[in-house]
């Protein structure tokens, strides 16, 4: 199961910061994190089944990331990649409702997600199918945090991560390093008695999940600064959990100007 962790106007440095593990089938072909050759002002890992992302940036500092949905759907044919929502976003000139509204207009033709696209000026998230609480949200300052299930449901390992970013951020201990120690947490945060059903399986009590065929393929960090500066890191890890592969970027962000009249 998937964990991301969003901390937004929270820390005093980083009005921006996400982390995120990506749990997968370890046979699923998979690019790591680069900037896409036919969108150069794009960064993030491939699905190369579908050509989508899970998580990625750009230039102008747009973000995307979608998760799958625990409660899914089966979609009417055809289906639609959720992995090109992020790359529909990061790729062409949306408003962030109007993009929105847009993919509500479709969303039967997908699988269950959960999506969270957004920039400098503000998150919003949309929920696929509507959770008994949210179906369109925004993002508040603060810390939130997601996995394989609407916002409201008391997964074991989301509390954990909420509790533990917040108190890394407030301990002003905050770093790259600190970030992936998070997510590479890999024992469970609950007892399985002490869950809730049906949240007492592995996937639902640890962030890090070790499995042969299906766990955690990789680990994000993008943390943006108050002077427009991005840094994004990933390390990738195989079917054992060992690390395999590790890639870390610093780039301006150059927030995109509408002119009057435009």
């Amino acid at each position: 199961m998937c964990l991301v962790g969003i901390a937004w106007r929270v820390h005093p440095r980083y009005p921006l910061i996400i982390l995120a593990n990506r749990e997968e089938f370890h046979v699923r072909p998979t690019a790591p994190a680069a900037w896409w050759p036919e969108a150069p002002g794009v960064l993030g890992g491939r699905d190369l089944v579908n050509g989508g992302s899970w998580f990625a940036v750009n230039r102008s500092g747009r973000v995307a990331l979608v998760i799958n949905h625990a409660t899914s759907r089966n979609p009417q044919q055809p289906s639609l990649s959720r992995g090109g929502l992020v790359r529909e976003w990061l790729t062409e000139d949306h408003e962030p409702s109007a993009f929105l509204d847009t993919v509500q207009g479709r969303e039967h033709r997908y699988a269950g997600f959960s999506l969270v696209i957004g920039d400098l000026a503000g998150l919003q998230g949309l929920v696929s199918p509507a959770g008994p609480a949210f179906h369109r949200w925004t993002v508040p300052a603060g810390i939130t945090t997601l996995s394989n299930c609407a916002p409201e449901t008391p997964w074991p390992k989301v509390g954990w991560l909420k509790a533990s970013l917040a108190e890394l951020t407030r301990a002003n201990a905050l770093t790259e390093e600190s970030l992936f120690e998070l997510l590479n947490h890999r024992d469970p945060v609950a007892r399985p008695d002490a869950a809730p059903s049906p949240w007492r399986t592995t996937p639902g009590l640890r962030p890090f999940v070790v499995n042969n065929r299906y766990g955690t393929r990789s680990s994000t960090v993008l943390m943006i600064d108050d002077g427009n500066g991005a840094l994004f890191a990933e390390r990738g890890f195989d079917p054992q959990g060992l690390q395999i592969s590790e890639f870390c970027t610093l780039f301006p962000v150059v927030p995109a100007v509408t002119l009057p009249g435009f």
